[in-house]
Formats: C-alpha cells, structure tokens, sequence
C-alpha cells in the first residue's frame, strides 16, 4: 500500500482546494493508467496534499511506485511528490496497520533525503530514540524568560543535535518531541516567574505537522518562543520575579555564610550566569553587592551588642581579616566600623561614666 505525499511548498503556507483537488485526481489518473490490466487499484482514503492507494497483487508494487512518482514529476516539475509503500497486507485485519505504516513512512521527507520512496526497508523505528527527561530544557526555558533570542538558537541546536544522534528518528517522535519542548518551556518559565497560567498555550500539533523539513521545524519552535518571551514580559511588566525575592530572602536568611552567588543560583534552580543576569536587570545592583549589603545592615545590628568585638563581628559575618571588612563597612556606611559604634554610644559609655538617670 503506497502513499503519495505533496510537500507544502517553502513560499506557501498551504495549497488552495482546487490544488488539492488537481493533486489528488493527478494521481488517481496516473496510477489507473500506469496500471493497465496488471494491477486492481482502489483508492483508500484521501487527505490533503495526501493519497493512499491499495494495491492488488502486491508483487512489484515497489517497481509501480516509482514508475507513477516519475509520471508525476513529468506533469509537474517543480513539485515534489514522495510515497511512502508499506508493508503486504495479507487480510484485511493488516490494512489499518499497513495504511498507518505507509502515512508514516511518507513523513520521512521531511529530513531532505536523496529519495521519494520510502519503505520499511530502509527506514525503521528507532528503539534508541532519546526519552525528554534526557533532554535538559532549563538553559533554553532561562533564554527564553530574559528574550535572549541569540540563546534560544544555541539551545534548539543542541536540543536537535540531542534527538537527531541517531539518524532519521521516526517523523512523529521528532514532531512530539518539538511538543514536548513548547508545553515543558512554557510550564518552566510561567512557574518560575509565577504568571498566570493562561500563558502557557496549546500544542500547535497541526503547525508541527505542516513543517515540511527540520529546518522549518526549528524556525517555527524559535518563533513560537520568541512569541512567548514576549508574552511573558508584558505579563509581568516591571515586577521584580519571584526568584529574585526568593533569591534575597535566601541571602537574608544565611547572611552569616560565605555566600557565593552559585550557591544562592541553585537555591532556586538557575545557572549561576542566568541567574546574575536576571538579578542585575531587575535590582540594578550584582549579586554579590546585595550580598555586601545585607552583610553590613547585619553588621550595624551587631555592632549593637556591645559584648562582640569588632574582630568578632567581622568573622561572625565570614570576613577573612578585619582590614577588608572595614573597607566594605566604610564603602556603604560612610565611617569605619569603630566611628559607627562609638556613634551609637550614649555620652556616659563614651566617657567611661554611667549615663545619668540611673
């Protein structure tokens, strides 16, 4: 059982009715008369740029194939015309099977091999096929939460370099995984920026069908998350993220640590550069700036306590001398950490005598 196949042309988004139609009785003509007395042809069922023809006896129907894809191309020149021919059905409990074989063997043009006939021969399922857990969309979920569109074409190569390692998967796991990276992106980037749901849109299932090669394919999943890129800065306009605001309590909260601004990324689940990136773009100040800041606000209360030195409180907050924690206090307070408490002093601590009243 062959299908015929007429992929959409690069500069039209879809054939008009009266294309289909001339495709579809192109062929029925060219198969009734290539087929003479030798072969019983009935037509099989019919879908657009699409025909499936039942072939009787099956001997040499690989032979008829290529002779009708050759007629074709004669009436046509400039359209390509594939088929994919399945397997023999022996009852007629095989002929779903066979139908459905021959519809996916005719898919696999869309890889631009050298052929237009492709059987179950030389194309087969690959059982190596790269499940999606092992293929890490975090990277391409950040690029596209901060519009990086240069990011986005990096991570798509990487995510076909990943899926394609064995050669021509089988058409519908290529286009499912494609799904699988639109629904996993969007629910990755709505979750850490805490949007609203509707943003996560529908599979585009007949969009990905339509692709008639893989680099349509990856021009199509760029452009569908540029779109959503887009949607997701409107959304949130010019609100700080939540993983910013859990990144700074995170900071607040272990203030006393040696804070490195890795640590504080995987708290939240980031790569240390995106994360840096986001943080700047939204507070305007480094990580490691608001990590110096929470330090010395946490300083000044310390400096409160009068049984802590001032060595104490430096390696309390994890500075390796007094010296550099005494620069960093002078940066953002504006005097030393000594100036600073003898400020805070009454004028009977500073003399060495109790304050008066008691």
């Amino acid at each position: 059982m062959p299908r015929f196949t007429l992929p959409q042309e690069q500069d039209s988004a879809h054939f008009s009715r009266s294309e289909q139609y001339l495709f579809r009785s192109a062929i029925r003509n060219v198969t009734d008369e290539l087929a003479g007395s030798r072969y019983r042809l009935e037509s099989f069922y019919e879908q657009v740029n699409a025909v499936g023809l039942l072939i009787s006896p099956p001997d040499g129907a690989e032979a008829f194939v290529r002779d009708c894809i050759r007629a074709l191309k004669g009436i046509s020149a400039n359209t390509n015309i594939t088929a994919g021919l399945s397997f023999p059905a022996q009852t007629l409990l095989e002929l779903p099977a066979a139908c459905q074989q021959a519809r996916e063997l005719s898919e696999y043009h869309i890889y631009g091999t050298d052929t237009d006939l492709f059987t179950p021969q030389r194309f087969r399922d690959s059982s190596g096929a790269v499940p999606p857990r092992d293929c890490a969309l975090s990277a391409l979920t950040e690029y596209v939460i901060a519009g990086d569109e240069a990011g986005i074409e990096a991570e798509l190569a990487r995510f076909f370099e990943t899926i394609l390692y064995i050669p021509m998967p089988p058409p519908a796991y290529l286009r499912g995984m494609c799904a699988y990276l639109l629904n996993d992106v969007s629910k990755q980037a709505v979750n850490l920026l805490q949007c609203d749901g509707s943003l996560i849109r529908q599979i585009p299932h007949k969009q990905l069908e339509d692709c008639p090669s893989v680099a349509e394919l990856r021009q199509f999943l760029k452009n569908r998350l540029l779109e959503t890129s887009a949607a997701l800065r409107e959304k949130r306009g010019n609100q700080i993220p939540q993983v910013i605001e859990e990144a700074q309590r995170y900071i607040r909260n272990n203030v006393l640590s040696r804070l490195r601004v890795e640590d504080v990324a995987a708290s939240i689940y980031l790569s240390e550069s995106y994360f840096a990136a986001l943080f700047k773009k939204h507070t305007g100040i480094t990580v490691r700036e608001f990590i110096l800041q929470c330090k010395i606000e946490k300083a000044k209360e310390l400096l409160l306590q009068k049984h802590l030195s001032i060595f104490e409180i430096a390696e309390t907050l994890e500075y390796s001398d007094y010296r550099s924690f005494s620069r960093a206090f002078k940066r953002f307070v504006g005097c030393s950490p000594t100036d600073y408490q003898q400020m805070l002093m009454s004028p009977g601590e500073k003399t060495g005598t109790p304050p008066s009243g008691g």
